[in-house]
Parts: structure tokens; sequence; C-alpha cells
């Protein structure tokens, strides 16, 4: 996109949480600062596309980008089917001595758990 001359991205936040909007906007940052930083040798990350999926979404897709007339896209238009990994539960205020504290941000149950 930098070199068709794109010098800014709207990503698209309303009706978004806060967690996705940070993961979003801090995987994006990353990847155009790598890019500007090196664009010969720029190559997107594994570890951000893993981020980006971490958090609720559409399917991603490249749209018209490639010239493909959108056969990427794996939903049709209008509809909306998103993918969901992962949940945030809660930030992890301290990590010490092998003990976390968590500051809780969803609800539980019993019976359920969460892996760290």
């Amino acid at each position: 996109m930098a070199k068709a001359g794109v010098s800014s991205f709207k990503i698209e936040g309303r009706m978004k949480s806060i967690h996705y909007l940070a993961t979003i906007v801090k995987t994006y940052r990353q990847a155009i600062d790598a890019y500007l930083a090196d664009a010969e040798g720029f190559r997107v990350k594994p570890q951000w596309l893993d981020e980006i999926t971490k958090v609720s979404h559409r399917e991603y897709t490249t749209g018209f980008l490639l010239g493909d007339g959108g056969k990427t896209a794996t939903v049709e238009p209008g509809q909306s089917s998103y993918t969901r990994r992962t949940s945030f539960v809660g930030l992890v205020l301290n990590n010490e001595e092998g003990q976390i504290t968590v500051e809780q941000r969803t609800t539980s149950r019993q019976g359920k758990y969460w892996r760290f």
C-alpha cells in the first residue's frame, strides 16, 4: 500500500472493543514501522497475523487488491460471520515469583477455566 502512495489507514473501530482497537492499532504500527525501516527487506511477521486473528473479526480477505475480483472473500457481501478464537478475560497486573495477579474483565462460572 505504501508503494502505491497510501499515506494513512482508516481502521474500522465503530462498535468494537478497546481490546480490539488496541490490538489492531499496535500490530499495524509495528508493521508500518518495520516497512519504513527496511522497505526492500520487509516481510509480514507471523506473530502479526497471530495477534490480529486473536480478536473477534470477520474473515480477512485481500478484497479487490490483487485483481482477483474479490474471490478471496469467504463470506458473501452483506453477511456477518465473525471469527473468535480467544476471549479477553482480564489484565495481568503483576507477575512476581511465579504468581500473577489478574484484573478480571469478564464473568466466570463454575466449570469454566482460563488457559494462560
